[in-house]
């Protein structure tokens, strides 16, 4: 079931304009985290058959993006997709869908609209890319102000942004006391290797499995209320 999306209110040239945000799961990434799931089930994939059903998917977006616009009173809708190509050219013909910003398959995707359907964009992988979008509304939509340059990279020569330290500083401590019951925090290791686990880009990647599942398991021997799924 899709929780609530997220409503926003922004204001620029005199003009307030609402926003509303939704995140999704794509079925490659429902797939990949199917072996350590039990109850837990994603619309857009079939967990029994192991197959990706995107089309419940895309009428599950298609409602919520309607209700949006409807009931909410949005002019643009974003939808966040745990999930890469084509899933997002997929999402993207979703009547009501504005822009789907992906993640998951670590490309470095600039952004561009598909057919007349909706603006696709990913940022790469392990924060080496910050997606830099400039938008202008108008009564056809969305329409990309800074087309030729939608990425910028990120190294060690980039200057910190003091207002962007500021906000991850605040929601690690926001962390910190959401877990906080557990006797963890942000700095706490759990774990040490001694041998060597290589990453991967897959369920069969044994750094991955272990990470994913180390946290889950550190965090139920500690709480009270189990945790069924994190992201």
């Amino acid at each position: 079931r899709l929780g609530n999306s997220i409503v926003r209110e922004f204001k620029s040239q005199g003009r307030t304009v609402r926003i509303g945000l939704m995140g999704v799961m794509g079925p490659d990434a429902a797939r990949a985290s199917s072996p350590h799931r039990k109850a837990l089930r994603f619309v857009g994939y079939d967990d029994p058959a192991d197959k990706p059903r995107m089309a419940d998917l895309a009428e599950l977006v298609g409602r919520e993006a309607t209700r949006l616009r409807t009931q909410e009173r949005v002019q643009v809708v974003i939808v966040l997709l745990h999930g890469g190509p084509p899933e997002d050219e997929s999402i993207a013909t979703v009547p009501g869908v504005d822009l789907v910003v992906a993640g998951h398959t670590h490309d470095l995707t600039p952004a561009r609209r598909i057919g007349s359907g909706a603006w696709i964009a990913q940022a790469g992988e392990f924060g080496q890319h910050v997606g830099v979008l400039e938008w202008e509304l108008g009564n056809e939509g969305l329409s990309l102000r800074n087309p030729r340059r939608t990425h910028e990279g990120i190294d060690d020569s980039t200057t910190a942004d003091p207002l962007w330290l500021k906000r991850i500083a605040d929601y690690k401590g926001k962390i910190s006391r959401r877990i906080g019951e557990s006797n963890l925090n942000l700095d706490t290791p759990i774990a040490v290797f001694k041998t060597h686990l290589p990453r991967g880009q897959d369920s069969s990647s044994r750094l991955g499995r272990f990470v994913t599942t180390r946290l889950l398991e550190e965090v139920n021997r500690r709480v009270g209320a189990p945790v069924d799924a994190y992201f």
